[in-house]
């Protein structure tokens, strides 16, 4: 009779204590990493937004095929030159 039950009582009682622990902890993860992906699926990608800014391009790389995609650009040559001259006037300052 050296065992005493109050002794027995608190081993007992540390089991069920440390596995709810556990299960809560487990149970936090999953709710982090389903929320984290979440998160990230609601992100938009470049695939799915449309701009205007988008030129259909040619598929082919002959130079006739570029100068078509520049063309459709539709650069203004004497505003870069220009623009152009602005910046070595720019730079001739310094």
């Amino acid at each position: 009779m050296d065992q005493t039950p109050s002794t027995a009582l608190g081993e007992h009682h540390k089991s069920p204590v440390i596995a709810i622990f556990i299960g809560v902890v487990l149970i936090a993860i999953a709710g982090v990493s389903y929320w984290i992906m979440r998160q990230q699926s609601k992100m938009p990608t470049p695939e799915s937004g449309t701009t205007s800014l988008m030129v259909p391009q040619a598929a082919d790389d002959t130079s006739s095929a570029i100068n078509a995609d520049f063309n459709a650009i539709n650069v203004d040559a004497t505003n870069l030159d220009t623009e152009f001259k602005d910046i070595d006037k720019d730079l001739q300052a310094l």
